[in-house]
């Protein structure tokens, strides 16, 4: 087990070095990356996918697997828009609806997965079906535009030139990393990853866990929604189109695994910022646009294929 957790440490720091290593390339060969603007929108790419990757390591480290995370953050920027500008509600009050709505969503996926026994690629693809209808019935398949300043306020305002989202990110970062490693109910999730059967034998409630842990993706992905509305001061019904995958690969990158039992906040956000510059790379280089699929499938395929090794090894050890 030392062996592996050492492995998975090795991991973190090779990320880390590789990452600091493609900034400075990045750097040096493109003048663009280190602009203002360019930085910018790393800096909010990342934050707002910050929001969500602890809570889907949680739930891949639990042994399971989210595919509706995506529409959950495009039905959610919709549905704030339209409680705002259409049924007229004050923003706290539509805030609130919008994450009550999300917790009904994340309990769905969580009692269809851990009551039902349905497999989760199955359930929560559903979900991504139903959700991805919805945002277009509610606004007749139209952006909301032109939100209130008092509402863009919370992902706009700045506090030493950086945007609060980015604080907020950081903060929901921190809290992740901190529950991982020290809380004994988060931590529960290696233990169901490991072995469900065995935790529950030592008396972990495995399925009251895993409704919890898609509740609580379920709200922080809803959360990322409304503070991406914020953002551009329109809630657009393409948000979330991609999220589910990028964060997938970024969480195997860091070094969870799709088996589960391993991963950690700190690696899924090293993946998401490897993820970033890959995706900035072939924006600064001009490189054609239609490449970030080609990417995304490579990096797909290489992280599936180092996890499958690691889980091999591992298993022989046993």
């Amino acid at each position: 087990m030392r062996k592996f957790s050492n492995i998975f440490k090795a991991r973190e720091s090779s990320l880390a070095i590789v990452i600091i290593a493609f900034i400075l390339v990045l750097t040096f060969t493109t003048p663009s990356f280190a602009s203002k603007i360019n930085l910018y929108g790393i800096l909010f790419y990342i934050a707002e996918n910050t929001i969500i990757i602890g809570a889907i390591t949680v739930i891949i480290i639990s042994g399971n697997f989210d595919l509706s995370v995506g529409s959950v953050v495009g039905f959610s920027g919709i549905l704030v828009g339209v409680l705002i500008k259409k049924a007229g509600l004050p923003i706290p009050l539509a805030i609130i609806l919008t994450l009550l709505a999300a917790v009904l969503i994340g309990l769905m996926n969580g009692s269809i997965i851990a009551y039902a026994g349905v497999n989760p690629f199955i359930a929560t693809l559903a979900t991504w079906f139903v959700l991805l209808s919805l945002k277009y019935i509610i606004n007749n398949g139209n952006h909301v535009t032109n939100l209130t300043d008092k509402f863009n306020i919370i992902s706009q305002y700045r506090i030493l030139t950086i945007p609060l989202m980015v604080y907020i990110a950081f903060i929901i970062f921190i809290i992740f990393e901190f529950l991982l490693r020290k809380n004994v109910f988060f931590r529960q999730s290696y233990f169901i990853g490991g072995n469900d059967k065995a935790a529950e034998l030592v008396g972990i409630k495995v399925k009251r866990v895993i409704t919890f842990n898609y509740i609580l993706i379920a709200v922080m992905a809803a959360l990322a929604g409304i503070l991406s509305a914020a953002r551009f001061g329109n809630a657009y019904t393409s948000a979330g189109t991609d999220t589910a995958f990028i964060l997938v690969i970024a969480v195997i990158v860091g070094g969870a695994s799709l088996y589960g039992g391993r991963g950690s906040a700190l690696g899924s956000l090293f993946g998401l910022v490897f993820m970033s510059l890959i995706y900035n790379s072939i924006i600064m280089y001009r490189i054609d646009l239609n490449w970030n699929q080609f990417a995304v499938g490579m990096l797909i395929i290489i992280a599936v294929t180092i996890d499958v090794v690691l889980e091999n090894r591992k298993s022989l050890v046993r």
